[in-house]
């Protein structure tokens, strides 16, 4: 789902916090 993606996008930018905010 939406919020299921938006998870995992999180927890992408907590792992690589290469992008910043």
């Amino acid at each position: 789902t939406a919020r299921d993606l938006a998870a995992a996008a999180q927890v992408g930018r907590d792992a690589f916090p290469l992008r910043g905010a």
